[in-house]
């Protein structure tokens, strides 16, 4: 029985359960408190003036230095953290410390709060003589878009949320300067619904698990728990109804409103619908499977015949039927889930993707907790033939249920790769494959991690192609959904536009006003995600006309558009947009909305609005910067091409695969939704209808791609078995100490390669990474250089550049923008933007029109003839590149600046790319070298390991074996003075023996002469009175003589046993080894005493014949001897139990007899197989020696235990006779 735990530590367990309940609300409640605007109002309020004040304490500091003249440089002040300097000297911005914003000075009084396009700042400003000094600090950052790089947020200091608003509408909540005026006010916008922290949600789930250990060691105080097979299922039972019910009442409630218990992550079921729902039940699966792991590891079934065939059958059905669940559920974390686990983008993994690398890790470690004891259960009860012959017949009659009943089933690689797992298993059993070991749990590991990684792979790659199937119908129909969706919205807010209404009244009497109409509603309405349309605004009056060329047709401006919406347009989803469908070459639309006459307008105006897609790379610009998250294109191209066939011929193509003209170089055999490979790239082909077809491309997985789940998940299986057996070892307290010196130096040998690898990975990908970003250093001061070039050719003669200018450098910055696939921004030599070839960046507020302010300083102060630096746009960081451009005098007119934007996903993906390839050779290469370690591990181990095997197998009395060794170093000496000890022990081991016998038989003669004395003494004495009564001549002489007579047969008789008995002990009868089966012969010896009055006889075995070596009269006159001392031991008027119990322990089986007489003495214990010791009044003591005999001479052993009136059980060990 396992040792029971002291009852206080379950309540130690439940208490720090309910202490780590009291942690996770505690961390929610914080987490929680900054989106409470009512409790945080006043806090930021006078924060918001504290702040306020200390700009306006720095701003007098400036001044001070600037009236002593110790200002110097503005730039060398160290000014504190979201504080921004600048500095105006006649209205001029000459000094700015961060481009992000700037203020305007344009109007007669500074404003305190500034809103920009990028976000809220306070300002302070103040003038000593023709300077002007301004504070800047940051509120809150707000962008007209969010996504990934452009993210709301206050201020730290002031701890909002950034649901929080800022607001000139009038709301409950105004903030105030210090005289009462009211700066803004604060909104609160609709609060997240998964507001928590990983500590919130780590909190909870380690409560989850101290509760299970505190019901596991509360159960574990009753002492048949682990015996009892019904205590452990009822404490199964009880850990699934409590996970039950935490489920069906989503309990606790904020825990489910998480990300991780979101549909949206992950569901599969009713009964899996979250992600966290799946990890809490792999975490009850490992509990439980390491409950029956640990407790039915030696469990026999105790049935027979066809009752044992049957359950037998219904253990290997439980195996099987649990390889098809597992398998389900690692096919569905690939399949279900919306999160990143493809290790070709293993940058973009976020943390639920390596929680779902952990479900698969404890999926199959609990499929092997739960398989192993089961399959050994049936292996040990049913045979070795019954397992071989009815696995695959139950495997293949499952898979016809299953498929008759249309469920999934595991591929037939799947189902091979389990047959090998079962395989190895019964290696083990047979005692071919040690367990536990090295190399079955690296087996197994092996087996188990090729079936997930080929799962995961399989469907993963079907995963791509349902998706790329799905890409190529949004491509077939060639329009942009999100635009349509999007564009209703726009429409209504137009025709409620008053503002609109009046510049359109303005442009109407003056024709010359309509530009800034134009202007009006391409920037409050076509910016951001229209930046990707090429736009034309028409205003139609009715008697406007339209000049159409080439004809120069004169024609109304309302019947042309209508004619082109009739003939071409089709209806979307916004009634007054129309998608013109001319070609696949783009995207096209035109829309007319009406404004009606009224309110200031006095004529019935329609907008025309032509958008068509600009056929821009997706790698140039600031793409991802002004996608909102909310409207992300969904048919991203990214890792894709893509070509349209029209009648055969191609019309239409993007990315880098060279598509061929003519469709019929791909195919003229292929079917509709065929993938085929070619030229290194997997293609899709698509059949829109009879002229149209699509081929959506991308390229083949090569090997690595391939093996990558393979290597990175055996890699993370074997850490965490690592990583599991040194908690255990520390738990139990035996860490290192207790490992051979194999294992040791195994081990130091695999901790030396792994620590280089991860030094020299290290290093490698840090060197590989400054290589690459110097690449781009020098690709950039190249593009830099060739723009130079260019601009001075069409530039060189221009006295300067103003913003009069703006239209011409536009159009030429996009065409060199296009030209060297990069942007082009030109800045004045005062560091204001002149032109750029993306202009939406800076139109939109989301970074100001200033340079860099220390490549300004570099260039104009320090005159470098180039600067490189990083910028940042919220959190997209880049690298930017800025030259001086002078014209043909040498004067220096602009500044030339290149941001590079390479694109962010891209650059993951090349990076992930090159860590995949990297680190599938470099983690064969560890694990090669690990393999090398353990066998120069085992090698220089063996002469040990050698030493080790002799010193155990040496044995006294009997000749010894010594070690041939011819090498001269350590080990040699170590085996020199081995084999020299050897001899001596042989030498001492004869004359031990000699002098044993001699004193062996001093004993024996000894307690001969003592037993034989004992019936001589009554034999005299008889001799002595017959002889008396025969000189008296005793009248009753002669029955005096038929007395004496009896007395001395009866005491020669006694003579004779003693002379036998003696004659036994010293040496047995020649034995007759036979297998004899253990389970009869004690059956037989119970029988003989089964009519003894008070006593009662309990015979505890497994059923089945239990065959050993032996003869089978010394192994009944064995059980005999044990069972009479055991009926001896019992004192009279006690009810007698004696207790035999037949066992299997490895090799050997073990007999138990146990009875509940008086027990023994310590000292008695001592003697008790000593042959002249006995704690009976009568006998010679032999009994119990001779059964060591016995014993000994069947190569077993023979113990016992005893307490002092509660009785003493003996154990019999004795090896299992070979099949």
């Amino acid at each position: 029985m396992k040792p029971v735990p002291r009852k206080h530590y379950w309540w130690s367990f439940l208490l720090l359960a309910l202490l780590l309940v009291m942690l996770a609300e505690i961390i929610q409640s914080h987490a929680s408190s900054k989106h409470q605007l009512s409790k945080n109002v006043s806090d930021f309020n006078t924060a918001l003036n504290e702040r306020y004040q200390r700009s306006a304490t720095l701003l007098n500091e400036i001044k001070t230095l600037a009236k002593t003249g110790k200002l110097g440089e503005p730039e060398k002040l160290d000014l504190p953290e979201y504080y921004n300097l600048f500095v105006f000297e006649e209205g001029e911005l000459v000094y700015w410390s961060d481009n992000d914003y700037f203020p305007d000075l344009t109007s007669d009084t500074l404003p305190r709060i500034l809103k920009t396009g990028n976000g809220f700042y306070q300002l302070i400003g103040d003038s000593l003589e023709n300077t002007t000094f301004v504070i800047g600090d940051l509120i809150k950052q707000q962008y007209p878009y969010q996504n990934d790089y452009l993210n709301a947020g206050f201020n730290p200091v002031y701890n909002l949320a950034p649901s929080i608003n800022i607001s000139p509408q009038p709301s409950s909540y105004a903030i105030k300067d210090k005289s009462g005026k009211v700066l803004f006010y604060l909104t609160q916008a609709a609060a997240d619904a998964t507001i928590s922290t990983p500590a919130y949600i780590l909190s909870y789930l380690l409560s989850f698990l101290l509760i299970t250990l505190a019901l596991y060691f509360l159960y574990r105080q009753y002492p048949f728990f682990g015996q009892k097979a019904y205590y452990i299922f009822l404490f199964m039972a009880d850990v699934f109804i409590l996970r039950w019910v935490q489920f069906y009442f989503e309990f606790p409630a904020k825990l489910y409103q998480t990300e991780l218990f979101n549909p949206f992550t992950y569901a599969t079921s009713v009964a899996l619908p979250s992600l966290g729902d799946l990890l809490i039940n792999t975490l009850l699966g490992l509990t439980a499977g390491w409950l029956f792991f640990n407790y039915f590891i030696g469990f026999r079934i105790k049935l027979k015949g066809l009752f044992q065939k049957f359950v037998s059958l219904v253990y290997l059905s439980v195996v099987i039927l649990l390889f098809f669940l597992i398998s389900m559920l690692i096919d569905s974390l690939t399949i279900n889930s919306t999160f990143e686990m493809n290790f070709s983008n293993i940058l973009e993994f976020s943390v639920y993707s390596y929680i779902a690398f952990f479900i698969i890790a404890g999926l199959l470690f609990s499929f092997f907790l739960f398989s192993y004891p089961l399959l050994r259960l049936v292996y040990k009860s049913a045979g070795n033939r019954f397992l071989l012959i009815n696995v695959p017949v139950l495997l293949i009659f499952l898979n016809l249920i299953f498929h008759l009943a249309d469920l999934s089933l595991p591929d037939y690689i799947s189902q091979f790769l389990f047959l090998l797992y079962l395989l190895i298993i019964w290696l083990t059993f047979r005692r071919l494959l040690s367990f536990p070991s090295v190399s079955s749990i690296g087996l197994l590991v092996l087996v188990l991690t090729i079936l997930s990684s080929y799962s995961h792979y399989k469907y993963q790659t079907r995963k791509e192609q349902n998706e790329r199937h799905l890409l190529a119908v949004r491509l077939a129909s060639n329009r942009d959904k999100m635009a349509e969706y999007l564009y209703n919205d726009i429409a209504t807010k137009i025709i409620a536009d008053t503002a609109l209404k009046r510049l359109i009244a303005e442009a109407y009497m003056n024709p010359d006003s309509e530009a800034s109409c134009k202007e009006y509603i391409e920037k409050s309405y076509l910016s951001g995600y229209w930046f990707r349309y090429n736009v034309q605004i028409t205003l139609c009056y009715p008697e406007k006309m339209l000049s159409v060329k080439p004809r120069n047709l004169v024609i109304s401006c309302n019947d042309y558009f209508d004619r082109i919406i009739s003939m071409l347009g089709e209806p979307t989803a916004s009634p007054t947009l129309y998608y013109i469908k001319e070609s696949y070459s783009a995207s096209s639309y035109i829309s007319k909305i009406n404004i009606p006459s009224g309110k200031g307008l006095n004529v019935e105006t329609n907008i025309i609005i032509e958008l068509n897609e600009k056929s821009v790379s997706q790698g140039l610009g600031y793409l991802e910067l002004l996608l909102d998250r909310s409207v992300k294109k969904f048919n991203d191209l990214t890792g894709y091409s893509y070509a349209i066939y029209v009648k055969g011929e191609l019309v239409r193509t993007l990315g880098e695969y060279p598509y061929s003209m003519l469709e019929d170089n791909y195919t003229h055999d292929l079917k509709d939704g065929s993938y085929f490979d070619k030229n290194g790239y997997n293609h899709l082909f698509y059949d829109v209808d009879a002229e149209t077809s699509i081929i959506v491309s991308r390229p083949r997985d090569e090997f690595l791609d391939m093996f990558a789940p393979f290597t990175y998940q055996f890699a993370f299986h074997i850490l965490l078995i690592l990583f599991i057996t040194m908690m255990t070892r520390t738990l139990h307290s035996t860490g290192l100490r207790h490992l051979d010196l194999k294992t040791r130096l195994q081990l130091m040998l695999v901790g030396i390669i792994l620590f280089s690898s991860l030094i020299t990975g290290f290093n490698t990908i840090r060197n590989i990474s400054k290589l690459n970003s110097q690449k781009n250093r020098d690709m950039l001061s190249e593009k830099a250089h060739s723009v130079l070039i260019e601009l001075e050719h069409k530039l060189s003669d221009a006295d300067s550049l103003t913003n009069q200018q703006s239209e011409y450098l536009d159009e030429l910055l996009t065409k060199f923008s296009l030209v060297f696939f990069t942007d082009i921004n030109l800045y004045a030599p005062d560091g204001s933007l002149l032109s750029s070839s993306r202009p939406q960046i800076f139109d939109q507020g989301i970074k100001s029109p200033l340079m860099s302010q220390q490549a300004f300083i570099e260039l104009s102060s320090h005159k470098r003839t180039r600067y490189l630096t990083r910028e940042n746009i919220g959190h997209y960081r880049y690298l930017s590149a800025y030259l001086p451009f002078r014209n043909s005098d040498n004067k220096l007119i602009a500044y030339i600046n290149l941001p590079y934007f390479a694109r962010q996903q891209e650059l993951r993906e090349e990076i992930s790319g090159f860590l995949v390839a990297f680190l599938n050779i470099y983690i064969l290469l560890t694990v090669f070298a690990i393999g090398i370690a353990l066998l120069v591990g085992i090698y220089f181990t063996r002469p040990l390991q050698l030493i080790r095997n002799r010193f155990s197998s040496i044995k006294f009395g009997v000749p010894n074996e010594q070690i041939e060794y011819n090498r001269n170093d350590e080990l040699g000496d170590l085996i020199k003075e081995y084999n020299f000890m050897i001899g001596k022990l042989a030498e001492s081991a004869e004359q031990l023996a000699r002098s044993e016998r001699e004193s062996a038989w001093r004993e024996m003669a000894r307690q001969v002469a003592h037993e034989i004395k004992n019936p001589l003494t009554p034999m005299k004495l008889s001799i002595q009175h017959l002889f008396k009564s025969y000189r008296e001549n005793a009248p009753d002489w002669h029955k005096r003589l038929e007395s004496t007579t009896r007395t001395l047969i009866f005491q020669i008789d006694s003579l004779s046993d003693i002379a036998t008995a003696f004659s036994d002990f010293a040496k047995l009868p020649q034995a007759h080894i036979e297998k004899v089966d253990l389970t009869a012969t004690l059956l037989e010896v119970i029988h003989l005493f089964k009519d003894l009055p008070s006593i009662r006889f309990i015979f505890d075995q497994d059923t089945g014949h239990r065959w050993i070596m032996a003869d089978e009269k010394q192994l009944t006159r064995l059980f005999v001897n044990l069972i009479k001392n055991a009926i001896q031991a019992i004192p009279a008027g006690r009810n007698g139990v004696i207790a035999i119990t037949l066992t299997q322990e490895d090799k050997f089986y073990k007999v138990e007899i146990a009875d509940n007489g008086s027990g023994m003495t310590s000292e008695e214990q001592s003697k008790v197989f000593s042959p002249n010791f006995t704690t009976k009044s009568a006998g010679m003591g032999l009994g119990l020696a001779m059964a060591r005999n016995i014993v000994t001479s069947l190569g077993g052993e023979i113990t016992f235990k005893s307490r002092l009136n509660e009785g003493t059980s003996f154990y019999v060990r004795m090896p299992i006779a070979d099949q």
